[in-house]
């Protein structure tokens, strides 16, 4: 009896967290100004984390985004998609409160 029996794997990337991120963009921030300023926006990202201000994370990271736009690099691209998946971290995190209307 010939069975079809195939294999599927798939390949899961973990999300880098925010202090990866900042050393990548420290890593390149040589290369463009704009890594740097995104770099120091992921740095107040990760102080708000640490201090579970989740919705002021998001904020500081959507700037650091803002920053990564003004390059037309692939490793700028590399970098927004990282912070991408890192803000839906933080929002899984973030619990707004009911007189937030932000």
């Amino acid at each position: 009896e010939d069975v079809d029996r195939r294999q599927w794997s798939r390949v899961i990337t973990p999300t880098p967290t925010l202090t990866e991120i900042e050393a990548r963009l420290k890593s390149l921030s040589q290369q463009h100004r704009s890594f740097d300023r995104a770099r120091k926006e992921i740095g107040k990202a990760i102080r708000e984390a640490e201090e579970s201000d989740f919705e002021a994370a998001i904020k500081k990271a959507l700037k650091a985004i803002d920053r990564l736009d003004k390059i037309d690099r692939d490793d700028a691209r590399s970098v927004h998609m990282a912070i991408a998946r890192a803000i839906r971290v933080l929002a899984m995190r973030w619990t707004p409160s009911a007189g937030d209307d932000d």
